[in-house]
């Protein structure tokens, strides 16, 4: 396992989103391209910890559940959680305007990003 500072950086911004309530770092994972990876990761780790106990192989079951990666996340999670949370508070009482339209333009973003992979030529799809 090694540590990747980007990941670990888009942890900082995912555990940023969580602190502001009715934003998800879902957003964040999503905008900085590792949802995917994010959900096949969490939808492994289950399975991944099942042949753990059958094959007591804790090298397989890192690679398996993308431990690396879901560590470093977290991790990166936790430090924003336990380092800005007084500051996204503070901002959210002082300043709630630029936090938010910034928050939306996250948002907005992530909408621009989707729109390039989605077909809009029926009703439908819109």
């Amino acid at each position: 396992m090694k540590f990747d500072i980007w990941l670990y950086l888009k942890g900082i911004l995912m555990g940023a989103a969580d602190i502001v309530p009715g934003v998800s770092g879902g957003t964040i994972a999503f905008i900085t391209g590792i949802y995917e990876e994010l959900i096949e990761s969490i939808k492994n780790f289950i399975p991944a910890a099942w042949r753990l106990f059958e094959h007591r192989s804790l090298r397989r079951f890192a690679e398996e559940a993308r431990l690396g990666f879901l560590l470093t996340l977290l991790f990166g999670i936790l430090t924003a959680v336990a380092s800005l949370s007084h500051l996204i508070v503070y901002l959210l009482s002082h300043h709630p305007v630029p936090l938010w339209a910034f928050f939306f333009g996250l948002i907005l973003a992530s909408v621009r990003i989707v729109s390039r992979d989605v077909s809009f030529r029926s009703p439908l799809n819109y």
